[in-house]
């Protein structure tokens, strides 16, 4: 993978956690429609150092992951510093994934959840 894929993937992976469009990307760093945002997810573009902190900054993590220093966004270490490495391997996995792999582990999660494997101290809800 080069450098440029592994920025892209990171932007494509922040971008779908904070729910974003490409056209909503796009505009908040300052593009004028996706298809720029298409070509930096795909690894297409070297992007300029201007523009990473603008990514950075809109999606909510540090220049700093967004170039690959961090393994985790600035949003994850924030809100889930208790992340093991059982942890970590499963997100490295779910990134490796196509989005209909992604779907089906999101499912199966699901399931194994209603079976009752759940950590202890949790508790299911009466759905």
């Amino acid at each position: 993978m080069t450098i440029q894929e592994g920025i892209g993937k990171r932007i494509r992976s922040l971008r779908e956690f904070n729910k974003l469009s490409q056209t909503e990307l796009a505009i908040k760093v300052g593009y004028k429609d996706k298809t720029s945002i298409a070509k930096i997810e795909a690894g297409k573009v070297d992007l300029p150092q201007s523009k990473i902190f603008a990514f950075a900054k809109n999606l909510g993590t540090t220049p700093s992951y967004i170039l690959g220093d961090n393994e985790f966004p600035n949003h994850a270490e924030e809100k889930h510093s208790f992340i093991n490495d059982n942890d970590k391997t499963i997100i490295d996995k779910y990134h490796q994934l196509n989005d209909e792999g992604k779907q089906r582990l999101l499912e199966r999660a699901d399931e194994l959840i209603e079976l009752g494997y759940v950590a202890k101290g949790d508790v299911l809800k009466e759905a």
